[in-house]
């Protein structure tokens, strides 16, 4: 008889293929990455640790733990400027508060313009990423699209909308 110590079940569980200074190391590598694949964090896995899972979700958890999600990548524009974007928004704002008097007189009217993008195909996909930044994927022309403009009257609530079709493919 083993008493108390004899009910106590003697299985330990299976031990994981990765260390946990091999995991620290690949949650590491993973952080370092710009863009995230799959098959790439295999290959990690097998080149530096000699490590395969057959289940996906063991990757998954990897991923998880680096804090890297499944996202919609976004395009950006390479050739877009922020300093210029500021630039022109404080022109914008200095002339509306120099211009305040005829503005709120009605001797000069101000319109909000916005765009919208009807848009053909869908070239950007899912990819994983960090859960702290959205993926940026460099696309300058990636689509057949139709632009429809639209201005308001911010005083007189008028809308007016003009259609601007572009064929980039």
């Amino acid at each position: 008889m083993q008493g108390i110590e004899g009910l106590k079940l003697g299985y330990k569980g299976s031990k994981s293929y990765l260390t946990k200074e091999q995991k620290e190391k690949a949650i590491e590598w993973l952080q370092k990455q710009e863009y995230w694949d799959l098959s790439e964090l295999e290959c990690y896995l097998i080149e530096k640790f000699d490590v395969f899972f057959k289940a996906h979700a063991i990757y998954y958890n990897l991923l998880k733990e680096a804090k890297i999600s499944w996202q919609k990548a976004q395009a950006s524009n390479p050739r877009k400027n922020e300093d210029l974007v500021t630039e022109r928004n404080k022109e914008i704002e200095k002339k509306l508060i120099d211009n305040l008097q005829d503005i709120k007189t009605g001797k000069i009217i101000i319109y909000a313009i916005d765009e919208v993008h009807l848009l053909e195909g869908d070239l950007i996909s899912h990819l994983w990423g960090d859960t702290k930044k959205r993926l940026k994927i460099p696309l300058p022309n990636y689509k057949n699209r139709q632009t429809y403009y639209g201005a308001l009257d911010l005083f007189n609530s008028k809308l007016y909308v003009e259609e601007y079709k572009t064929g980039n493919g």
